[in-house]
This record gives C-alpha cells, structure tokens and sequence, in this order.
C-alpha cells in the first residue's frame, strides 16, 4: 500500500512543483492501521528540499567574497545547505518509519551523481529505523537528466539517455547504501505521457505473456509427474 500526496495545482512545471510530495503523517499512520498486517505500507517523501535560492544546479556559478581573504570565491549550495537538508529529510524519514512505514522513497533530482550520493548517506546516517525492515528506495525519473561529475580535470557530463540513467540511477543506490531502485517515466508533455504509457503497457504485455509460457511450461512438467508417479 503506497501513500503520497498527487496535487500541483495549476502548476504545470515539474522543476517548481514536484507532482508527488510527501504525505502527512497523520494520514500516513492511518492508512497503516488500516491495512494493518494485509500488507506493507510505504510513503513518498519526494525530493530534498534546499533552501539557498531555491537550489537548482543551475545556480552553481555564483560567487561571494571572503571577508577573512577578500578574494571572491565560488559559492557552493550544496554544500552550504546539505547539513540541514539531510536533517529535515531524515526526521521525516524517522517520523514515517515510526509509525510502521516500510519503504521511504526519495526522489533523487537536482543534484549531480557525487551530490546524490552524499545526500543519501547524510540520510541514512540521521534517520531512526529497523534497517531489517525499514528500507530506502531511491526515485529516479527516466525523463530528468543526471550531471555526471568529472574526474582527473575531465568537464562535467549531462546524462539524459533513459538505459544509462537506468544504470546510473541503480550506481548512485548502491554507492549511497540505499536497499531499492525505483524508475518513473512520468513527463509534464502529452507525448512523453502517451509514449511512456505505450512503453509500460508493452512491458506488461511482454510479462503477461512470459508468465503465461511459464506457467504453460510448470503444468506440463507437473502434470507428466504427476502421471508417472501415479503409473
């Protein structure tokens, strides 16, 4: 049983207004009583919220000029507000898992690779669970570009191939120490709703008729046991 709160108003953008956001905990806990032992209960807890300048990776070539040195010096925001960020996720993280939220899912947006994955360790280090049955899941959408940063002096590279998002998005997961993946194709344009709703459905097809062969396969192999060990 997933839980999450689906509203943005007018707002088309999906960079002002993330069209999943995090639930309040007063209906999380309910619907958890509700379901009670049918099922486990997860929560959307979206994306982290910085709070320099409505942070975006957009803004990282701003500049201040050190008072100690007087020499003018990059700003960095994400490094000015991880700190706190991480703090405001991971209570909301402890508050979901306390009153038994299974899965906590984090969407990973606005940062680079080496940002997502200091994020989630900042998280994972804050946040009060029963790691044998409290987990995290890392939201990655298959439509929102990754900076990759570079390495040995190499420049910074914009991922926006879906199979090598795909790849990247299961790399930042397992470097941060988060124990699930989970990919949405979800887009503010029609086209990219329709296209991702054929690829889904041909997905699902494709599993169905899988499922079909291989329960085809187990009866036959079952029912010629069955006749033998009768015979």
């Amino acid at each position: 049983m997933h839980n999450e709160f689906i509203d943005r108003g007018l707002v088309p953008s999906k960079q002002l207004v993330e069209p999943y956001r995090l639930p309040a905990h007063i209906y999380a806990s309910q619907v958890r009583l509700q379901t009670g032992l049918a099922a486990p209960v997860s929560a959307f807890i979206g994306r982290p919220v910085f709070e320099g300048l409505a942070y975006n990776q957009d803004l990282q070539n701003l500049t201040f000029t050190d008072p100690k040195t007087k020499q003018t010096k990059p700003l960095n925001l994400f490094e000015i507000d991880i700190l706190k960020t991480a703090h405001y996720s991971a209570s909301a993280c402890t508050a979901m898992f306390a009153n038994g939220i299974a899965d906590a899912k984090l969407a990973i947006e606005k940062m680079t690779d080496r940002q997502s994955v200091t994020f989630m360790k900042a998280l994972r280090a804050n946040t009060q669970r029963n790691p044998d049955t409290q987990f995290f899941a890392c939201a990655f959408n298959l439509f929102t570009p990754i900076v990759v940063e570079g390495t040995n002096g190499k420049p910074n590279r914009l991922v926006t191939g879906k199979m090598e998002l795909a790849y990247l998005a299961i790399k930042i997961a397992v470097e941060a120490g988060c124990e699930k993946v989970s990919r949405s194709f979800l887009s503010c344009t029609l086209f990219r709703s329709v296209f991702a709703f054929l690829l889904m459905l041909t997905g699902c097809l494709v599993l169905f008729w899988c499922c079909v062969v291989w329960c085809w396969v187990v009866g036959v192999l079952c029912s010629g046991h069955v006749r033998w060990s009768i015979g």
